[in-house]
């Protein structure tokens, strides 16, 4: 078996239903800038404000920022499309490996209760949320992170 553990962070089984209007909405939100002209850096800077925690520190902010402006428009508007569709909810029971479902407390795009959901309906499955981080919780606190991953390594494999 070439898979033995999965860590899934700050991301969901599903995005809804396409016909949903609050997903278009998203959609919609999330293209304005690039619909308007402005560009990659303008929606970085707009976008990573959103999604990390209310004290997240500069230096986070900026990194995210800086990652984000150099992702492609076209890749960008490919990966938002690509969302519409995604639905794994009827999948999740058929992973028979340990999973982390990782989550941050201030992560509106994916919620640590949607996070302990998931987790829930996955045989192996246990949640983690790192409290004072949002949604790019690997660079608002990294530390964090690596502490809750390497947690659920040391348990989910144990040495020896």
């Amino acid at each position: 078996q070439a898979l033995r553990g999965l860590v899934l962070a700050c991301t969901s089984s599903a995005f809804g239903r396409p016909d949903a209007d609050w997903q278009q909405a998203f959609l919609r939100e999330r293209l304005a800038p690039l619909d308007a002209g402005l560009g990659m850096p303008a929606l970085a800077r707009r976008l990573v404000a959103a999604m990390v925690a209310p004290d997240a520190a500069p230096q986070a902010v900026q990194a995210a920022v800086d990652v984000m402006q150099r992702v492609p428009e076209a890749t960008y508007r490919a990966a938002l499309q690509a969302i519409v569709g995604f639905d794994r909810r009827a999948s999740l029971g058929a992973i028979g490996v340990p999973v982390l479902c990782l989550s941050a407390e201030h992560d509106r795009t994916a919620p640590p209760d949607v996070m302990a959901r998931m987790a829930q309906r996955l045989p192996s499955g246990r949640h983690h949320c790192v409290p004072a981080a949002g949604h790019l919780v690997s660079v608002e606190k990294p530390e964090a992170f690596c502490r809750a991953v390497a947690g659920f390594l040391d348990d989910a494999f144990p040495a020896g």
